[in-house]
């Protein structure tokens, strides 16, 4: 297993200008011939300008009804929305929702995803 190469100052000033330009982390970690993105994430994170941008459009793997919490409107409506901000949170690297539960607690999702479709 190789190492992760420690940064120096240049190589934080270069992902910095090179982010500024246009290019994604992926590219940064290209072009620096890192061996992962988390480095150059790392480097942008303490910004005070950065913004997580996406360089491509992801397929959903899941369907979903965007505008289920437009109206709060029903019981399990208000349960749901409770429990996501109960034990949810959005990831700021993915941006994406995170759930953190017990393995006894799955039926608890499963109920969501039923209710969910309504």
């Amino acid at each position: 297993m190789t190492k992760m190469r420690i940064l120096t100052e240049q190589d934080k000033d270069n992902i910095i200008r090179l982010y500024r330009e246009g290019m994604d982390c992926v590219q940064i970690k290209n072009k620096m011939n890192l061996k992962g993105h988390q480095q150059v994430l790392n480097v942008l994170h303490k910004l005070p300008d950065w913004i997580p941008r996406r360089t491509k459009t992801y397929a959903r793997k899941y369907t979903l009804n965007e505008s289920f919490f437009k109206e709060i409107n029903t019981e399990e409506k208000a349960y749901i929305l409770g429990f996501v901000c109960a034990d949810g949170h959005i990831d700021i690297i993915t941006g994406r929702l995170k759930i953190l539960l017990a393995q006894k607690d799955i039926d608890i999702l499963e109920k969501i995803i039923v209710n969910s479709k309504i």
